[in-house]
């Protein structure tokens, strides 16, 4: 082969190389997950990673740290250790120059998380399945008005003489309509927790039945050791009496001080 053509086609291989790195590269798809480095205040370290879990082409949602093990199953806990400090969410955040909005807070994300505050974005939508379940150094948490249901144990404690949670609070014009059962269980150090009204779905299902009475436990099950501190906004169709019965309406769907053997003296 002459000098001529050997110049020839490493021009041409050159070309070709130049044209492949000016190509777009290809999106991350949903199910893809990605890190991002985000400050904390207040910790032994200044930054974390936090993972994210794409769920549609412009929305992602935090992701337990630990994602998926070897045969492809989420991970039940969450290894955000060195989150001791204050944290934000951001309601944005950007991978390979693409911008997605923060909606969730995923399936057990910050499980066991040694955090002190936590600030959720303006943007959530959900909070997944025991996202802050068994955190023993946060005192409250407010629930963006965004906000439109929080699912089982999001919020449980199984460490109660850890526990420091006293408050928490619904922001302002909450849209919350749906929280799964046994949202609060465990948590003993609660001073007020105020339903709000917009919530028509307490994932209420039979659970015994004594007296030819129905009681019925979801979202405040295991509530037995907090029940005093439940209440439920104006304009709810929940509402409690000073016995711990909880009514829809007028109708009596569960016994919040009495969560195994539930039965009402006739």
């Amino acid at each position: 082969m002459t000098y001529r053509k050997i110049a020839f086609l490493v021009s041409v291989i050159a070309i070709a190389v130049a044209l492949v790195a000016m190509l777009p590269s290809a999106d991350a798809a949903e199910g893809d997950t990605f890190k991002v480095s985000t400050s904390i205040t207040g910790g032994t370290t200044d930054s974390i990673e936090i993972l994210y879990h794409i769920v549609s082409d412009s929305e992602v949602e935090v992701f337990n740290s630990n994602g998926y093990d070897k045969d492809g199953n989420l991970s039940s806990s969450s290894s955000y250790t060195s989150c001791d400090g204050s944290l934000t969410i951001p309601s944005t955040v950007t991978n390979e120059g693409k911008t997605y909005t923060v909606i969730g807070i995923g399936y057990c994300a910050f499980w066991d998380t040694p955090m002190t505050s936590i600030t959720l974005p303006d943007t959530l939508e959900y909070i997944g399945e025991q996202a802050f379940s068994d955190i023993h150094s946060l005192s409250s948490i407010t629930i963006p008005a965004s906000v439109t249901s929080i699912d089982y144990k999001a919020f449980s404690n199984a460490n109660t003489g850890e526990d420091k949670l006293t408050t928490i609070t619904f922001a302002e014009g909450s849209r919350l309509t749906t929280v799964g059962k046994n949202l609060f269980e465990g948590r003993t150090a609660l001073e007020n927790v105020e339903i709000p009204a917009g919530v028509t779905d307490l994932n209420i299902e039979t659970n015994t039945v004594s007296y030819n009475i129905s009681l019925k436990l979801g979202a405040l099950n295991a509530w037995d050791d907090a029940a005093d501190v439940v209440t439920f906004a104006e304009g709810s169709p929940f509402s409690k009496d000073e016995y711990g019965l909880l009514y829809d309406g007028t109708t009596l769907v569960a016994n919040l001080n009495k969560v195994n053997d539930s039965y009402i003296e006739t």
